[in-house]
């Protein structure tokens, strides 16, 4: 605001308050994406002619009716082979437009109303919502979009497994998958969720609850195979999943009073449908393995005055196959067993289960079970109770209540030996684990909390074997972690300002930035307690080498210490660009493990990003490890992220100025000849607009 102070005491005095707000959102221009509506004619036309905008006199001025008009871009997504992009244009004030763009042509498919669009993976098919023409102001207006298979959701959302809630309270939403090729349109009404399968051939929609209030939660599921045209309808479906290769469709049936109740397997080639298991119980947090070849359910009731259900674990082995066999792990039954069960606890369907890579551990979530307490309908006192030696606030501990009552203890069941391993209790609540599941990262705070600060909470990290249970000390009181690598072999923390990594499988601890000669650590932060670094870059794919950001370069690290590479040669410093690797490849976890990420191959040139501390350009640059950065595109703008399609090299991005809305722009990837793909408001030159000088 000083800033702006002097700005506006250098320009006429008619440059009031309102004027003042349109200078700040110019000064903010990169951030800015609908503008400030004037108070008068008058102001506007003086801020205009003092900003030195050439033929204000003819532009007309920003009133409260056109901001209400002013578009933003949302849905943004590619497909897979970088042929198509959606996005939509949601205004101010009404409902938003989705589009779906051919980047090799002029074809677009308009739907009024349209949200959360998804390619299928084999770019032949589109699925998206369509609203009801007619809603309340400011119903379902969402983002979303995007490659994935995950259900494409609008409130209300669904649990993991492809539950959603009851029938929603606006009219009937209804999800249409179009041809990308002809244009043709299937269209299912009353639409909750969808998913496409794997390899683009199926899509499942499951339809709202007929009865909003019935007690069971099954809902009608459309399963359809998109190139034959041929549909089934199946009813009272509750978890539904394609299993990864898209041969095999599991769903869960929840119908009224239980009858029918049970998992149930299609195969997609043949269409035959066989039952899984049937029980009169409810079927909870459907779940395949990556491979797809195992598949897990929980099934339970909930007895008596319990507040917990008493889940009986499922998993199957080889499914589809000759060697198809079923394990049943039953949370009442087994306590007696010696199968490591502890006695009052259940298998939780607050947990969603998840196999290791290998297939031989499945993780699941325990959960104290309990009694209900009895209500006399007498009337009770609201009041809240702190003691002195409780290690946190009355008030901490009511918000956290809600996410209490769901949480569950992080647990594992070996599949060969059916033994059940709890690797977290009361004082270790969760663990974060490896990507192949051996080990897992735990976090104990609990001779911490009765200290009084600011955030920066501090905990003990221990290491846990997965297999055994056994917990190792990482580091005491960190308040600063960094991820796990890929590979499962390392995790990266902050202590005293060093940069520490931590060999999850020899113990080693290596102190990696002593080689470097410098700090990681961002100087500029003002948190009163330890300060962040940079960040994590990423993660060299031969395993050897993290990359950490510094102030303006990037820094290849040895894992155990013993080298450190300045990536971009010292430009960044010298030139006063901020370098950050750009990572088009869908690993953007930022130090943090992702199944999916194989590491960053340094053999090859990398993609960067680049802005200027003083200049303020912003744009990509190619750099081969050690050398000079080559710029792509680097302009007097804010060029934006940038996505990439998996196939195809098609790259999108946004730019902006001062004067320039953020549209997006279709390119390569090597940043040429850039195509204007969206123009939002195009009415942006009929404005009297300031400029930046």
């Amino acid at each position: 605001m000083r800033r702006l102070h002097s700005l506006a005491s250098g320009h006429s005095s008619a440059l009031t308050a309102a004027t003042a707000s349109v200078v700040l959102s110019m000064l903010l221009g990169a951030a800015v994406t609908t503008p400030i509506v004037a108070q008068t004619s008058q102001v506007a036309a003086t801020a205009a002619s003092s900003a030195g905008v050439t033929g204000a006199a003819e532009r007309r001025v920003l009133t409260l009716a056109d901001y209400g008009k002013w578009n933003r871009i949302t849905s943004t997504s590619l497909s897979n082979d970088g042929r198509w992009m959606s996005f939509a244009y949601q205004p101010n004030d009404g409902d938003a437009t989705l589009h779906i763009q051919s980047l090799d042509s002029e074809k677009r498919y308009t739907i009024p109303v349209g949200s959360a669009p998804v390619f299928a993976d084999n770019s032949a098919w589109v699925a998206y919502f369509v609203n009801p023409p007619e809603r309340k102001p400011g119903a379902g207006r969402t983002g979303g979009g995007g490659n994935s298979n995950a259900p494409a959701v609008t409130p209300p959302s669904p649990q993991p497994g492809g539950r959603a809630g009851g029938a929603a309270a606006q009219p009937a939403r209804s999800a249409e998958v179009r041809n990308l090729a002809t244009g043709e349109t299937y269209k299912v009404g009353n639409a909750s969720t969808f998913k496409f399968s794997r390899d683009g051939m199926w899509i499942a929609v499951r339809t709202n609850k007929a009865v909003a209030d019935a007690k069971h939660n099954g809902a009608d599921l459309i399963l359809r195979d998109l190139a034959k045209g041929v549909t089934r309808n199946i009813g009272n479906v509750d978890f539904y999943e394609f299993d990864r290769a898209g041969k095999r469709f599991a769903y869960t049936v929840a119908a009224a009073d239980r009858l029918g109740n049970g998992l149930y397997l299609v195969d997609l080639a043949t269409g035959e449908t066989r039952v899984i298991s049937s029980a009169a119980a409810d079927y909870d947090q459907l779940a395949w393995s990556d491979t797809g070849a195992n598949l897990a359910v929980l099934r339970g009731l909930k007895g008596g005055k319990r507040t917990q259900k008493d889940n009986a674990l499922l998993a199957w082995l080889d499914v589809g196959t000759s060697r198809m066999r079923e394990i049943v792990f039953d949370s009442t039954a087994q306590v007696a067993a010696g199968s490591g069960m502890p006695s009052g606890m259940v298998v939780s369907e607050f947990a969603l289960p998840r196999f290791s890579k290998d297939g031989t551990k499945l993780f699941v979530g325990i959960k104290e079970q309990d009694t209900e307490i009895t209500r006399d309908g007498e009337p009770r006192a609201n009041v809240d109770v702190w003691h002195y030696k409780d290690p946190e606030p009355q008030s901490v501990q009511m918000v956290r209540l809600s996410g209490e009552r769901r949480s569950t203890y992080p647990t594992v069941l070996n599949l060969s030996t059916r033994k059940l391993l709890r690797l977290a209790d009361s004082s270790m609540r969760s663990l974060q684990f490896t990507p192949n599941g051996r080990w897992g990262i735990g976090r104990l705070d609990v001779p911490y909390r009765g200290e009084v600060s600011w955030g920066g909470s501090k905990a003990d990290y221990y290491r846990v074997n997965s297999a055994t249970g056994e917990r190792t000390l990482i580091a005491k009181a960190l308040t600063r972690t960094m991820g796990i690598s890929p590979d499962s072999r390392w995790f990266l923390y902050l202590k005293n300002g060093n940069v520490m990594a931590y060999n999850l499988e020899t113990g080693a601890n290596n102190r990696i930035d002593e080689s470097a000669k410098r700090s990681f650590v961002d100087v500029d932060d003002d948190h009163p307690y330890e300060r962040p670094t940079y960040g994590v870059a990423g993660w060299s794919k031969d395993s050897k080498s993290v990359l950490l950001n510094d102030r303006f370069d990037i820094w290849q690290l040895a894992l155990d210490g013993s080298m450190a590479v300045n990536i971009t040669g010292g430009a960044g410093e010298a030139d006063q660009i901020r370098y950050r690797l750009a990572r088009l490849d869908g690993a953007r976890g930022r130090g943090a493990a992702n199944d999916d990420d194989d590491g960053i191959d340094l053999t090859k040139p990398l993609l960067l990003s680049g802005y200027g501390e003083w200049t303020k350009k912003s744009g990509y640059f190619h750099v081969v490890p050690g050398k000079r950065p080559t710029p792509l595109i680097w302009d007097d703008k804010a060029i934006g992220q940038a996505i990439a399609s998996d196939k195809g090299g098609r790259v999108i991005f946004t730019q902006q100025s001062f004067t320039e809305f953020p549209d997006w722009w279709a390119t390569n990837n090597n940043f040429t000849s850039p195509k204007r793909v969206t123009n939002a408001n195009p009415e942006l030159s009929e404005f009297a607009w300031g400029s930046k000088v």
